[in-house]
């Protein structure tokens, strides 16, 4: 009976370092999941950005062809272009940044102004939808991790700023 106490001793500390490696690699992976998920988190974003965009970027292109046609569009050409131009706002404002969406509703009101005047469009109009379009393919760039154009960007941002003061008061 004089050897039960140290047995019990030796096999409670060996419990206590299974049951503490057990917990040690439970947390740890627990931490490696967590991390994982994150990781896979901002892919998903980063491709919904880029999916985002691309669609944006098709919808500029066709409304770039019905804006710069000398004579004007079919009315069913028209209508579908900007159905286009506006189903891609709403990805851009769902996964872009506030000043992402706020250059596209600034493009919006460039198209509208145009498809409503006369053919063709006013110079003045005309390099406004070249100004936004820029604007808002710098700033996809940048959203989308292409850091050499930030300060391309930033100067873009705010000339957006003063451009849509600009459309505001003119109204």
């Amino acid at each position: 009976m004089a050897d039960l106490g140290p047995a019990l001793v030796t096999g409670s500390a060996t419990l206590v370092g299974v049951v503490a490696g057990a917990g040690l690699t439970y947390w740890l992976g627990a931490l490696n999941r967590r991390h994982q998920e994150q990781r896979e988190d901002k892919t998903r974003w980063y491709e919904a950005r880029l999916r985002a965009y691309a669609q944006l970027i098709h919808a500029i292109d066709g409304m770039d062809t019905v804006i710069f046609l000398p004579k004007e569009p079919p009315p069913e050409l028209r209508e579908e272009t900007f159905a286009d131009l506006r189903s891609a706002e709403s990805m851009v404002h769902l996964v872009g940044s506030p000043d992402a969406y706020n250059q596209v509703e600034l493009l919006l009101d460039i198209a509208a102004d145009i498809l409503s005047g006369p053919r063709p469009p006013k110079d003045e109009d005309q390099r406004d939808w070249v100004g936004a379009v820029d604007a808002i393919k710098h700033l996809a760039r940048m959203e989308l991790g292409y850091p050499d154009t930030l300060f391309k960007s930033q100067q873009v941002t705010r000339g957006v700023e003063q451009q849509r003061k600009k459309r505001f008061w003119e109204r």
